[in-house]
C-alpha cells in the first residue's frame, strides 16, 4: 500500500524549506523548475518515458531537487535500492517501488548505499494529456490531485510488479520506435497503468 498521506501544497513555492523524516534540512536555493521542453521533447505530445540505470554518484546532489508544475511524474524502480525525496519526506525504495509525484512537489533521488546501481523507469505526462478522453477524467482526478488520503508510494511484488513492468515496457518501446499509431498505443498503455495504480 502507499505509505504517505499527501497534505496541501504550500502556496509559497519559492521559499520552500522542509525537513525529511530524519530531520535533515533540504534548502530551496538549488531548486530548479524544469521547463516543459525538457520533460516533453515530443513537442505537441506531452509525454516522456526513460528507462535508465543510475549509480551512487548521481544521487543526493542538491542541484537535482526540482519541480515541474505542468506534469505528473511516475517513477518505477526495477532493481536496486536507495531513497527518494518528495515534498517533505525521504522514502526508502527497492525493486517494485512505484512513486507518484505531482508537479508542485519538490523531489529528487538522494543517496543510497555506495556502489548500488538502480534501474528505473521514469514516466511523465501533462495534466492535460487525457483532455480528449473524458472517460479518463475520474482517473486523472485521483492521480493528479493532492488531497487528503493520497499516497505517493506503492510497493509492488509478484504479479502486480510484473504487470507494471509489462506496461512500462510497452510505453518505452512505443516511445522509442514511434511506429504507426504509437501515440494511440501510449495513451492506451498509460490509461491501463493509471487505472491499475488507483485500484
Amino acid at each position: 500500500y502507499f505509505s504517505n498521506i499527501c497534505k496541501e501544497i504550500s502556496k509559497s513555492r519559492l521559499t520552500f524549506t522542509s525537513r525529511t523524516k530524519t530531520g535533515s534540512a533540504i534548502m530551496s536555493k538549488h531548486r530548479k523548475t524544469l521547463p516543459q521542453s525538457c520533460l516533453f521533447p515530443g513537442g505537441d505530445f506531452p509525454f516522456n518515458v526513460i528507462t535508465s540505470v543510475k549509480g551512487y554518484e548521481t544521487f543526493g546532489e542538491s542541484k537535482n531537487y526540482h519541480i515541474h508544475p505542468f506534469a505528473v511524474e511516475i517513477q518505477y524502480i526495477r532493481s536496486g535500492s536507495g531513497y527518494y525525496f518528495i515534498k517533505n519526506r525521504k522514502y526508502p525504495f527497492k525493486a517494485g517501488t512505484l512513486f507518484i509525484i505531482h508537479g508542485d512537489e519538490l523531489h529528487a533521488f538522494i543517496r543510497g548505499e555506495e556502489g548500488v546501481l538502480v534501474k528505473k523507469t521514469y514516466m511523465a505526462f501533462s495534466y492535460s494529456f487525457f483532455a480528449k478522453y473524458p472517460e479518463m477524467k475520474p482517473v486523472m482526478d485521483k492521480i493528479s490531485k493532492c488531497r487528503a488520503g493520497f499516497h505517493h508510494r506503492l510497493q509492488l511484488d509478484g504479479t502486480s510488479a510484473t504487470h507494471v513492468e509489462f506496461l512500462a515496457d510497452i510505453l518505452q518501446g512505443e516511445w522509442d520506435h514511434k511506429g504507426v499509431f504509437h501515440k494511440e498505443a501510449i495513451v492506451n498503455a498509460l490509461s491501463q497503468l493509471l487505472i491499475f495504480i488507483i485500484r
